[in-house]
């Protein structure tokens, strides 16, 4: 940030003092000033290269690729125009190295920033990932946590490779963040592995979707405006994120399938080019209200999938229930018919093919979603507010530190679309119902034990279930 210099206005009155004052401060510099004169040496130093060691996750603990640890080392340039490259390696432990081709991925990202109040930025990546198909409705140590202790992994998963380039714009007095990225990769199917659960569940891991297969070029533009008051726990504010993906070439197909086990080798479905001209969006609006100082209301609308109502390959769908969009439902419930049977599908090259279980697809084309939460505080607890004197008039400031356990009640109503037609070779099944739950939580902090009832559809009795993260 730049420093500008602080201007005195003195009156002819005080001359004589402002003289005096003057002459000490030449004769002994205080500290302050001596601190003042230190950081304006610094930035007027020369930005410096610093080379050092990282480590780290490249995501969460998954059924796919266990836990995946990334290490490398990271350039770094300070000063008003930071740059910055990670070179990461990432070791996927549930696959045995020597043997696993997959058992190695990497993450090599540049990026270079201008300017501080309106922040311009360019960059691009080289990668090998296992990625989440979908990662908004939960978060990676939600995931993570599942998938460990309980032997259920909330996302499924797609590998790509390839490189991007990317272009962005900041600006943090309008809260807003814009970004274009390219990307050109090569995606790919993997079947789960069998990483260490401690729940000691004997059945299988859940099957992975077929995705469409080859390379994919696309172009995504994402805009983002947030001015919520907390980020983490917001009271107050506005979340608006809106995103457009159009695919721009490759050659994409869907792998031939079976039945499942070790019977036939017929295939159920032969296969099939997928276009790689179609458009994707995703449009997620967030509002927080709060009514005198306990209690709150949050509302929440998504929609999201094929924006010229044809069908998309099943990595870039969309299938809701589950704890992060219909918690009176089962995860994955609501995917328009894609996992409504368990296929098999052959992995590997030459002598290491191998017949895994497969779901023909991943989710519905589209979907829209709306939730909505009131709540309030119990008025018991430990609550620390900021100090009186450096509020500002009558306005409310949160507290510095709040830990009153909460009650809330919620709604959730969504729908999914399949944009495919009976008899054609995309279609799995039919659009969703409408379905909605109802549902009751007690939290403290992030931590919360909801319980979620099915009011449409075959939901079953109920769901109860525990978060380590608010809903929205």
């Amino acid at each position: 940030m730049k420093r500008h210099p602080r201007v005195i206005a003195v009156s002819p009155a005080n001359l004589g003092l402002a003289v005096f004052v003057l002459a000490c401060s030449l004769l002994s510099v205080p500290v302050a000033a001596q601190e003042a004169t230190q950081e304006t040496i610094q930035e007027a130093a020369p930005a410096q290269f610093r080379l050092s060691p990282s480590i780290g996750l490249a995501g969460q603990y998954n059924r796919v690729e266990g836990l995946p640890v990334m290490f490398g080392p990271v350039l770094e340039r300070d000063g008003p125009n930071p740059f910055r490259i990670d070179a990461m390696a990432i070791w996927r432990t549930e696959m045995r190295v020597g043997t696993d081709p997959e058992a190695f991925g990497y993450r090599i990202e540049a990026r270079q920033q201008w300017g501080t109040s309106k922040v311009f930025f360019v960059g691009g990546t080289a990668h090998s990932l296992i990625s989440p198909i979908e990662q908004w409705q939960v978060s990676d140590l939600e995931t993570s946590l599942s998938t460990f202790f309980l032997h259920q992994d909330f996302r499924d998963h797609v590998v790509r490779t390839g490189f991007s380039g990317f272009v962005g714009l900041e600006i943090p007095d309008s809260k807003l963040t814009a970004r274009v990225t390219y990307g050109d990769e090569d995606h790919d199917f993997l079947p789960p592995g069998n990483p260490l659960a401690l729940s000691g569940d004997p059945q299988l891991w859940r099957p992975q979707p077929l995705v469409g297969v080859g390379r994919a070029r696309t172009v995504s533009a994402e805009v983002v405006f947030d001015d919520r008051d907390r980020p983490r726990d917001p009271d107050k504010g506005w979340y608006l994120s809106g995103r457009v993906t159009a695919a721009v070439g490759g050659s994409m197909s869907l792998p031939a399938y079976m039945e499942a086990g070790g019977g036939s080798t017929d295939p159920v479905a032969d296969e099939r080019p997928i276009e790689t001209d179609f458009w994707t969006g995703f449009l997620e609006a967030r509002s927080y209200f709060r009514f005198e100082r306990s209690l709150t209301m949050k509302l929440r609308a998504l929609v999201a999938g094929s924006l010229d109502g044809e069908p998309i390959p099943p990595q870039f769908q969309h299938a809701l229930g589950g704890v992060g969009s219909l918690p009176g439902y089962p995860t994955f419930s609501a995917d328009c018919g894609a996992r409504s049977q368990v296929y098999s599908v052959f992995h590997g090259e030459d002598a290491d093919t191998v017949r895994v279980p497969a779901f023909a697809g991943y989710g519905c084309d589209g979907f829209a979603l709306f939730q909505i939460e009131f709540g309030g505080r119990i008025p018991f607890g430990i609550v620390v507010d900021p100090d009186p004197d450096e509020l500002d008039g009558d306005s409310y400031s949160p507290p510095l530190f709040d830990f009153r356990p909460r009650w809330s009640v919620f709604f959730d109503a969504a729908q999914g679309w399949s944009m495919s037609e009976p008899g054609d070779a995309e279609f799995l099944g039919p659009d969703t119902d409408v379905l909605m739950d109802l549902g009751v939580g007690f939290s403290t902090g992030a931590v919360g034990l909801y319980w979620a009832w099915p009011l449409a559809g075959n939901g079953g009795e109920g769901n109860l279930f525990l978060r380590i993260a608010h809903r929205f």
